[in-house]
């Protein structure tokens, strides 16, 4: 079974937010944590949600989701 994740930059589409607002809240620690690290070095690690975890999120922040605007 393949796990699908999804990417910041795709969670922002989907939600209709810009990247840089979701980096925002990354980094300030108000989405949930990743549940995975698809790359990881010393300089930079490339994280990724499952859509299950941004489906139940997304309405405490008050967005709805749309996936269809990210071409899944």
């Amino acid at each position: 079974m393949t796990i699908h994740y999804v990417s910041r930059h795709k969670i922002a589409v989907a939600l209709g937010m810009t990247p840089a607002a979701i980096q925002q809240r990354h980094n300030a620690g108000t989405m949930p944590k990743p549940d995975a690290i698809l790359h990881g070095s010393k300089t930079s690690e490339w994280y990724g949600w499952k859509t299950e975890t941004i489906e139940k999120w997304a309405p405490t922040i008050g967005r709805d989701v749309d996936w269809s605007r990210t071409g899944k």
